[in-house]
């Protein structure tokens, strides 16, 4: 476990005139789990199964809940159904999806709810809703939710996570980084609307436990996140990068 100590607390809170309600979560959808490949028009009852028959490039349309824990290891799609809502949710332990170091990953207007987070340095646990590794970008989706050690709700180990459109990252709880944990060979982007807010830490980074590099643009907002102690309700700087390009704070 890194030593918090020597840290700078900075950006207490990232105010940045996002859309009224960008941090706020879209229920869960209980119709049952349907997922087709636009390449083949198969369909499956399952994302596992889904994942599985794809080739790499492939675009998955998910419509329903269907239940995740599951490792995205090549180039693939997750969209939300043209025809209705659609949620992966955690399955019993780890994190709701796993981004693998060389898979190119695009999530598209979904609801990711958070677990328990995935096995990291042993004994802790990571990223309750999204573990990524590669190069992950999500647009118009809800990362929802999730508990761990580091990142409450997305831990970004290594490569480049984006944030797009109105990408919400909240409901997140965590002994450092409620929202997000971003290590030191990685870069988190958020740009648009995109907001990390209503997180928690119990001891710093509210928002965003920061070892790597954050860039943030357009009227994306790192806000109303909290923590018991005092490194940092919105970004806990340990060592690294924050450049703001565009943003009012």
């Amino acid at each position: 476990m890194r030593r918090m100590g020597w840290g700078v607390a900075v950006l207490a809170a990232l105010v940045a005139g996002g859309p009224a309600g960008a941090g706020t979560v879209a229920a869960a959808d209980d119709a049952a789990c349907r997922v087709t490949n636009v390449r083949s028009g198969a369909a499956a009852g399952a994302l596992a199964d889904a994942l599985e028959a794809a080739e790499p490039g492939d675009t998955l349309t998910v419509a329903g809940t269907c239940t995740g824990g599951l490792v995205l290891a090549r180039d693939v799609t997750l969209a939300a159904d043209p025809a209705g809502t659609g949620s992966i949710v955690p399955e019993r332990r780890g994190a709701t999806l796993v981004v693998g170091p060389r898979a190119t990953v695009t999530i598209s207007g979904l609801t990711i709810a958070g677990g328990a987070g995935e096995a990291c340095f042993k004994v802790l646990r990571c990223g309750g809703a999204v573990h990524a590794s590669g190069t992950l970008t999500l647009v118009d989706t809800a990362l929802a939710g999730g508990r761990g050690k580091l990142g409450g709700v997305l831990y970004v180990r290594r490569g480049t996570t984006t944030l797009a459109g109105a990408t919400a990252v909240s409901g997140g709880k965590a002994l450092v980084g409620g929202g997000a944990y971003v290590e030191d060979r990685a870069t988190l982007v958020m740009t648009d609307a995109a907001a990390i807010a209503g997180n928690s830490a119990s001891d710093s980074g509210g928002g965003v436990q920061l070892f790597g590099e954050l860039y943030l643009s357009g009227s994306a907002a790192i806000r109303e996140n909290s923590t018991r102690a005092v490194g940092g309700g919105g970004v806990y700087l340990e060592r690294g990068r924050i450049g703001l390009v565009g943003t009012s704070t």
